[in-house]
């Protein structure tokens, strides 16, 4: 049996916070599926292991969902992103936050013998933290995002 081409109907309606993060989407049958993408060509092997397991499973009379390709408009994608973004960014500034307490730690520990200049690499960790290198390394993330997402 042939596998299904879809096309997104609606915006994505729920992100699953397991694995490879996959997202509920209304399609072209007017069905919902739960639709897995890649990240990264790891992402790309996992997604061809679960479709041979499926085939697989399917041959073998047992019960499993419909398979589909999906394609998910980059419209279809905005309010996910959104929804994403929020709790990323609260960990993005929890890691800042605990790893500028850790550098005090490191510069404090930092061994004499290592003959580096302490006050350069103060200044440079400094500049790591400064709130304008933080916010702009932001942006440039949610923009990239933003600006690929979909293709």
């Amino acid at each position: 049996m042939p596998i299904l081409l879809l096309d997104s109907v609606k915006s994505v309606e729920r992100q699953y916070l397991t694995g490879e993060e996959p997202v509920l989407v209304m399609c072209s049958d007017k069905n919902a599926y739960i639709c897995k993408y890649m990240r990264s060509s790891f992402a790309a092997y996992k997604l061809a292991c679960e479709l041979i397991g499926a085939q697989m499973a399917m041959a073998w009379h047992l019960n499993t969902p419909e398979i589909a390709f999906v394609r998910i408009r980059p419209s279809h994608w905005s309010n996910s992103l959104e929804a994403m973004l929020k709790p990323m960014n609260a960990y993005y500034l929890a890691c800042i936050n605990r790893s500028r307490q850790l550098s005090s730690h490191m510069l404090q520990t930092m061994p004499k013998d290592w003959n580096v200049p302490f006050d350069v690499v103060e200044r440079k960790i400094g500049q790591l933290f400064d709130s304008k290198w933080i916010d702009c390394v932001w942006h440039n993330f949610t923009e990239c995002l933003t600006e690929n997402i979909g293709k």
